[in-house]
């Protein structure tokens, strides 16, 4: 260890800063570790550590070495004991220091004031201050030099108005050691050391950030030197600075580069500073400050908040006393809680906390509107800051809850009488904010039930906090006696006259039925949550009233919400735990039939819903069931058309449709269902209605699909090309479903007859399957064909998630080899569809028909594209001309699989055949497209489909197409560069340039030099994401992949 010590001693007063603090972390972690002081370590080594140091002039080495010998010897003088003897050399080196601290810039550095030079000129004073002051407790030099002794004073007064903090930092503390061992200064050095301050103090236009800043430090530490009057002056300047105007510009900018704001910032932070009598500025401080915070329109703390808190919390007493009394003034409560919640005033909130409560009953119950919500936000505060205050203070909690029932009480009683006080619109959140901080530390079941009058109250007040936070601490709770005790409590309150049956209907609606659905989910009946005494209560409150009670009579003053509430209650009881409802299901059959054909629409549906669930768990007699699923099927008011008045209906159909064969006779409801497609099906509405019920529950419906089919493929056109607004949306998509549902079911068929098939031949004939007639498969495919050709075309970015891709993946199955490849679809009809269409048009209608044309014939062999090539010849000969790009890519794929289907006729054919004249006629387009140049898009594709039947034409037609290449890559690649549309029209051009020529590069002979030179172009200066991946592409199929290709 004295080894390792002799090679880290050295390396205490280095050059660098970082290696003297690793130094010396390095001697600390040994002394510790050989249990020995740093001295004790470092004392054989003092001679080599101090000698280089002491016989070098300061003055004579560069500024980092000069620091590194200041802070080596500052550390050893740190240590306890002291590691240097006070002996002449130190002493020398205390002179060197004190000469460079009082030096002007200019001395030390010359003419290179760089701004380098000027960083470490201040960490060299810095650092001189320091060594001054490490030596003043281990030294008496100072003690016999009294004029050395001031001069050294008259430094740290001096560096105080340094513009370096970290020079006004270390003087700070050396004038402070210099207190600890001097208890009186000398007048006269007072006086110099203060002059520069007190001068500008005079003249306010002198007054700077530096020297505000320079009088608080003496303040903190001379503070017996001044007289509290300095004040009055204070005060007076504050004044003259903030004039109107320029707080009004402040305002809209950024505070804190705001010197004159900093300017009022620093006069604030000194009357905390100030002698104990300057609590006589309390008033006068605090008028300033508010009506400046009130002039910058501020809403949160400000930069005066932290000196103003500073101040207040010196004089908490006397502060605390005067904000109880200006609580009517809401500009003084603002800074009031900015200084509460700033952290800043911890002496002013205990002072605040303990005075407060004694004065609430009078403060709350004051006349004026100001008062009572003023204390509010300070309760408020006070809570968030000392969260055990409401709690320590019950008569505080006991004067809330008493306003809270008050107010609200109010609240109902002028409900909808003009337009509510501001104030008495904040105090129901303040209110809920204080007591949900006080439930967190308190939990209270009266709290949870009190809370529920903020729902009852219509102000514009929110409640998404409150919502949240019961769901949290109530509803989603993991204790169960605690979720239990609450659902006691409300059937016991729910009896009470003196609460609104408004309140109670919130608490169902926010508590009690979210909170049972919680335990639904959660399994939580069996650890006790639902035991005999809460059914018990629910039937005696709630279910043998509502049945034994005629519904006008049932709950008088109460509206409907109350009696759907209560029948969602049962509902989700009903999925708790039908075991331990057997001796209350009369009760409960009872209290839902008796609202099965009330007038309020929302009521009847809930009444649905829970004989639904109710025929779900308990055997029924098949007349109610019967009688219930017949009722819902209707629509029985023209007001159930949208799909918000049916959710609750259609919910209990899903609960009842999978229980009908267990309830019911097939027979029976499936009678019933046709007879109501047959009375009702003549309107949209009761389609979408009936369908809907269909397609969710394919299973229970598969063995009647025989009268359902037949229905729904005649309907099809009705849902999806009904021209009404009104659930138009809906329609199409429903149209849509009830096609895959017969698919669907035509799948299910198709595997019951290959399983019908497998079975031994012994055994008796299965009856026939039913499937789906000839005629209705092509009524099916006709709707899909006209759906694509009416219906507008998806918006961009939906992909397959649209109505018109999902049309297409359908008809592509249905004429596919798994689907019904027997229909068959006239061309006509595209021939009539194309002739009445605007090719100009950009609805996107002619897209859809080339999309659905391309699917039509993608499967179709070559004798059907022979028999039918003119016919096929003439759908593509408009829309090819066009100067649709997208167009073209979809017909495409028709003309590439014509052209292999019809092979180019034979040098020593006759010119009178079909193929003769399909060549000749694409033949001749292509030559004029590249001559006019007119439609490159057409002109493009129409070669690329030609090229990949047959590929020598590219030799023909390569001059042509390099020109086309030459062309776009010039305007692609022009300066200044073309509008970003452009460049999106051109990117897919020069891709099918490229890709008509990739796997074909040694038919275009001399052509090649041009595609090379376009193609180095737009390596080079494309910045297009999409293109630049495809030349990649292209590049390395050309070298890597496709070896056999002469690329060029």
């Amino acid at each position: 260890m004295p080894f390792l010590v002799g090679i880290l001693h050295m390396e205490l007063a280095s050059s660098n800063a970082i290696v003297r603090k690793a130094t010396q972390q390095a001697i600390e972690l040994l002394s510790q570790l050989s249990e020995k002081t740093p001295t004790e370590l470092l004392m054989p080594h003092r001679e080599r550590l101090l000698m280089p140091i002491y016989t070098k002039p300061l003055r004579a080495l560069s500024f980092a070495t000069q620091i590194g010998h200041i802070d080596g010897v500052t550390y050893c003088l740190s240590l306890q004991p002291p590691l240097p003897e006070a002996n002449e050399e130190l002493l020398r080196l205390l002179s060197e220091a004190l000469a460079l601290a009082d030096a002007d810039d200019a001395n030390l550095l010359g003419r290179a004031l760089h701004r380098q030079n000027m960083l470490a000129l201040s960490r060299l004073r810095v650092a001189c201050i320091k060594l001054l002051t490490a030596s003043m407790p281990v030294t008496d030099f100072f003690s016999r030099q009294l004029q050395v002794r001031q001069r050294a004073t008259s430094v740290y007064f001096k560096s105080l108005y340094s513009n370096s903090p970290e020079v006004k930092q270390a003087a700070h503390e050396g004038l402070r050691v210099v207190l600890l061992h001097q208890t009186r200064l000398p007048k006269e050095l007072l006086q110099t050391g203060l002059r520069p301050i007190l001068m500008n103090l005079a003249d306010p236009k002198r007054i700077s950030v530096s020297g505000l800043e320079g009088l608080a430090r003496l303040l903190e530490l001379l503070t017996n030197y001044f007289k509290v009057e300095i004040g009055v002056k204070l005060l007076e300047h504050y004044s003259s600075i903030a004039d109107a105007a320029m707080l009004h510009e402040a305002a809209f900018s950024p505070l804190t580069s705001n010197d004159e704001i900093t300017k009022l910032v620093k006069l604030v932070n000194i009357f905390h500073l100030l002698p104990p009598a300057a609590s006589m500025y309390l008033q006068q401080l605090t008028t300033l400050v508010v009506e400046t915070e009130m002039q910058l329109h501020a809403a949160a703390p400000t930069p005066f908040t932290e000196p103003f808190a500073k101040f207040v919390d010196r004089y908490a007493e006397e502060a605390a006393d005067y904000f109880l009394t200006v609580l009517h003034q809401p500009r003084h409560v603002r800074t009031l809680r900015n200084v509460l919640i700033s952290g800043y005033a911890p002496a002013f909130v205990q002072q605040l906390a303990e005075k407060l409560p004694s004065s609430i009953p009078q403060l709350l119950n004051d006349p004026s509107d100001v008062v009572p919500l003023s204390t509010l936000l300070i309760i408020e505060d006070l809570g968030k800051v000392v969260p055990s205050w409401l709690e320590d203070n019950e008569n505080v909690y006991v004067e809330l809850r008493s306003m809270w029932k008050t107010e609200f009480s109010t609240q109902v009683s002028t409900s909808g009488l003009g337009i509510p006080d501001v104030s008495k619109t904040k105090e129901p959140r303040i209110l809920v904010s204080v007591f949900m901080e006080y439930f967190q530390r308190k939990r209270s079941l009266e709290l949870i039930f009190d809370f529920i009058a903020a729902y009852t109250v219509r102000i514009p007040t929110d409640l998404s906090e409150l919502t949240r936070f019961l769901w949290e601490h109530v509803v989603s709770s993991p204790d169960i006696p605690w979720k239990r005790q609450i659902l006691v409590h409300f059937m016991k309150w729910f009896e009470n006259p003196s609460v609104s049956w408004s309140q109670k209907t919130q608490f169902l609606n926010v508590v009690v039925n979210p909170l049972l659905l919680v335990a639904l989910e959660r399994k939580e009946v069996r650890e006790g949550l639902i035991d005999s005494e809460v059914l018990n209560l629910v039937d005696e409150r709630v279910w043998k009233y509502m049945a034994n009670t005629l519904p006008a009579d049932c709950y008088p003053g109460a509206d409907d919400a109350i009696k759907i509430q209560l029948l969602q209650l049962t509902c989700t009881l009903l999925q708790l735990c039908p075991e331990m409802l057997q001796d209350y299901k009369r009760d409960i059959i009872k209290c839902g039939w008796v609202y099965i054909s009330a007038e309020d629409m929302f009521l009847r549906q809930m009444a649905h819903v829970l004989t639904a669930r109710f025929f779900e768990v308990y055997e029924t007699p098949p007349k109610f069931v019967l009688r219930v699923w017949n009722g819902l099927l209707r629509p029985v008011k023209e007001l159930e058309k949208t799909v918000e008045d049916r959710t609750l209906t259609r919910l209990a159909l899903n609960v009842l449709a999978p229980i009908l064969s267990k309830r019911l006779p097939s027979d029976t409801w499936i009678r019933q269902t046709r007879l109501v497609l047959q009375e009702e099906g003549h309107t949209v509405s009761a389609l979408i209605h009936i369908y809907q019920v269909v397609v969710a529950h394919p299973d229970v419906f598969y063995h009647c699909r025989d009268f359902l089919v037949p229905h729904m493929a005649l309907s099809l056109a009705k849902l999806g090309l009904n021209s009404s607004p009104i659930n138009n949306s809906e329609a199409r998509w429903l149209s849509l479903d009830v096609v895959d549902l017969i698919l669907a079911w035509e799948r299910r068929r198709a595997t019951e007859v290959e399983s019908a098939m497998d079975i031994s031949s012994e055994q008796a004939t299965s009856p026939p399957v039913w499937s789906t007639p000839l005629m209705l498969r092509e009524n099916i495919v006709s709707y899909i064909l006209r759906f694509v050709t009416s219906v507008p075309p998806d918006a961009p970015g939906t992909k397959n998630g649209g109505l018109v891709a999902r049309a297409l993946q359908i008809l592509e199955f249905l004429l596919g080899p798994k689907g019904w490849p027997e229909v068959t679809v006239k061309l006509s009809f595209f021939a009539k569809v194309f002739a009445s269409l605007d090719l100009s048009d950009n609805s996107g209608l002619t897209l859809n028909n080339a999309k659905s044309l391309a699917i039509v014939l993608q499967d179709k062999d070559d004798a059907y594209m022979i028999a039918n090539g003119q016919a096929i010849q003439q759908l593509l000969e408009r829309p090819m001309s066009s100067s649709d790009m997208a167009l073209h890519q979809a017909l495409q794929p028709v003309l590439t699989r014509l052209l292999t289907a019809i092979p180019p006729p034979a040098e020593e054919e006759s010119a009178t055949g079909f193929n003769q004249s399909l060549y000749v006629w694409l033949e001749g387009i292509l030559h004029e497209g590249f001559r006019s140049g007119a439609n490159p898009s057409g002109t493009l594709t129409m070669l690329h489909s030609l090229v990949i039947v047959q590929p020598k034409k590219l030799e023909t037609f390569g001059a042509g197409l390099m020109r086309v290449f030459g062309r776009l890559t010039k305007d692609y690649t022009a300066t200044p560069p073309p509008s970003e549309e452009a460049l999106l029209a051109m990117t897919p051009l020069i891709k099918s340039v490229l890709e008509i020529c990739r796997h074909h590069v040694a038919l275009l002979q001399d052509q090649r030099q041009v595609l090379l030179k376009a193609f180095m172009q737009l390596i080079e200066r494309s910045a297009n994401q999409s293109l630049c991946q495809y030349l990649l592409e292209v590049t390395r199929d050309w070298t890597l992949t496709r070896k056999d290709l002469l690329y060029p």
